[in-house]
């Protein structure tokens, strides 16, 4: 969607994509790798990361006892405007201009209980758009102003409604 809805972007990411036919190599690409993870920034797979306290804690001045269960909601992280200027705008070029720390962008969760896919997750993610993008021409309908929100089912999400490109 977001990739499709900004033509610089889109421009952007096939002159990168120019030439790169083996899909082992389009998960090493920069901008593709920004976009992807632009795009989970934008869009987390999970909207939240619980854990039990196995010792006391104290949560932005909130006393927590072992065994409570604390959550990091993942979009308040992503969409904080102190780490993110501008959140709601779809830009690659953050992650190319710097690196986040695990506690600004965490869309897979962190520490030693991070999912155990998410290297697959963001080596699929890149194969697949890298290929899909450098092999056809695709456009949104007009109708389409505004991104699809996320929605939960289950531990996951997913997009509150179809998003139909056109070739």
């Amino acid at each position: 969607f977001h990739v499709h809805r900004d033509a610089v972007v889109l421009a952007r990411l096939r002159d990168e994509l120019a030439g790169v036919e083996a899909p082992e190599r389009l998960a090493k690409l920069p901008y593709l790798g920004a976009i992807c993870q632009e795009t989970l920034r934008m869009n987390p797979p999970v909207p939240i990361v619980l854990r039990r306290l196995d010792a006391p804690l104290t949560v932005a001045g909130q006393q927590c006892a072992r065994g409570d269960v604390v959550g990091i909601a993942v979009s308040a992280l992503h969409f904080d405007p102190d780490v993110w200027p501008d959140p709601h705008r779809f830009d690659p070029q953050r992650f190319l201009d710097r690196r986040p720390s695990p506690f600004e962008y965490t869309p897979f969760g962190g520490g030693h209980r991070r999912c155990v896919g998410a290297a697959f997750a963001n080596y699929e993610l890149a194969v697949v758009l890298g290929s899909i993008v450098a092999a056809t021409t695709l456009h949104l309908p007009e109708k389409w102003d505004s991104p699809p929100r996320s929605v939960p089912r289950g531990i996951a999400v997913v997009p509150d409604r179809e998003i139909i490109l056109q070739a």
